[in-house]
């Protein structure tokens, strides 16, 4: 049965039949039989929230970071990952975790800004697989465990 779709200006779709990839479809309207899956190739943002990350020292401590990404290639991004979107947030994860992974937790305030550049570098390298373009990475919040902030608090040297 022909269906009627339009691709916006900011998309790319792809027709799909009988699990097959036919054809990539321009911005327009178009007349398909079969299933049509679209990408868009604006810049967006993502929150990613990691949980708990063990530090260097063994301190435990949340974040939350928002990645700003676009779709380089959309067929990579259609093809090669079944949500493109879902896979960047869990490389995202891994990304903050690996990078807080080597850090005490006294670091992480000063270097937010290194923690930032390595993860992104590192989410650049997952990502560029399944046709995606990270292009900022930044740390919204560090939560750290509510012993370790009110030793902080009274003033104690950190534990290193």
């Amino acid at each position: 049965m022909l269906r009627r779709i339009t691709i916006q200006e900011h998309e790319r779709g792809f027709l799909f039949r009988r699990g097959r990839l036919i054809c990539e479809l321009d911005p327009g309207v178009h007349w398909v039989w079969g299933r049509v899956t679209s990408v868009s190739l604006a810049r967006r943002q993502e929150r990613v929230d990691t949980g708990g990350v063990l530090t260097r020292t063994g301190v435990p401590v949340g974040l939350a970071a928002v990645v700003s990404f676009r779709v380089t290639d959309p067929r990579h991004a259609v093809l090669d990952a079944e949500d493109h979107v879902a896979q960047l947030r869990v490389d995202a994860a891994a990304a903050l975790s690996r990078t807080v992974a080597v850090r005490a937790p006294e670091e992480l305030g000063g270097a937010r800004e290194a923690i930032e550049h390595e993860a992104q570098g590192r989410l650049g390298l997952a990502t560029s697989t399944y046709g995606l373009e990270v292009e900022d990475v930044w740390i919204e919040e560090v939560r750290l465990p509510r012993a370790l902030r009110r030793k902080w608090k009274r003033g104690e040297a950190p534990v290193a």
